[in-house]
């Protein structure tokens, strides 16, 4: 007499065949499945949304960690950027930090310090260090110091903030009409851009110092 076991049902062949179907190339697909509920998540990652990956219990270097840290990074979220300092996203999360967190923070972490960062902190008290500690375009210095002499009545403490700083510095000291004082930081630095439009000014020719920056800058 033979004995024949009942096999349940081979499951399994079907299940890879889903996941297969969700494969191209090196990556995967994402798409809604009962059998594999993950995707959901991969869907949402994809999407650029946030989601919790520790639940997985992933390496820091798997790339759908570092794209959830991103998509983070991007709905600026602090604690995610924070997390994202010892990964390949450091420069973006250290970006995100310094524009967001407060100016004392910044300062002791050593966060590089953006336009944006200062722009958000005119009435600091810290605002010096924060100008002090960064290292931006000339560019990005004139419009910081534009955005300044709008709303400051205050020329001595702009002045200081940027006495380091000589492309701001001459601008704001034309700006108040310190003239003399503006030729001889033009000469001790050698800015010949500069000494062209003291020139100008000197002969007689008037043209406002922003339209001038705007076309020499």
């Amino acid at each position: 007499m033979f004995y024949k076991e009942k096999l349940l049902p081979v499951t399994i062949l079907k299940d890879i065949d889903e996941l297969v179907k969700m494969i191209d190339g090196l990556c995967i697909s994402p798409k809604n499945s009962e059998t594999f509920p993950f995707m959901d998540d991969l869907i949402k990652l994809q999407n650029g949304e946030v989601i919790d990956t520790k639940k997985y219990k992933l390496n820091k270097t798997n790339p759908w960690v570092l794209k959830n840290l991103e998509n983070g990074i991007k709905k600026e979220d602090i604690a995610l950027a924070k997390e994202a300092l010892d990964t390949p996203l450091k420069d973006k999360a250290m970006q995100l930090l310094a524009k967001k967190l407060p100016i004392k923070e910044i300062l002791s972490k050593n966060y590089p310090i953006t336009k944006d960062t200062i722009l958000n902190n005119l009435d600091s008290k810290e605002l010096s260090q924060l100008i002090e500690k960064s290292n931006l375009t000339d560019k990005e210095y004139i419009q910081i110091a534009q955005t300044l002499h709008k709303t400051s009545q205050n020329p001595e403490f702009l002045l200081s903030i940027f006495k380091n700083r000589p492309i701001p510095y001459i601008y704001l000291l034309i700006e108040y009409e310190m003239i003399d004082k503006a030729m001889d930081v033009v000469k001790e630095n050698d800015i010949k851009f500069f000494e062209y439009y003291l020139l100008l000014r000197k002969n007689g020719i008037k043209i406002g110092i922003k339209d001038y920056m705007d076309v020499t800058i």
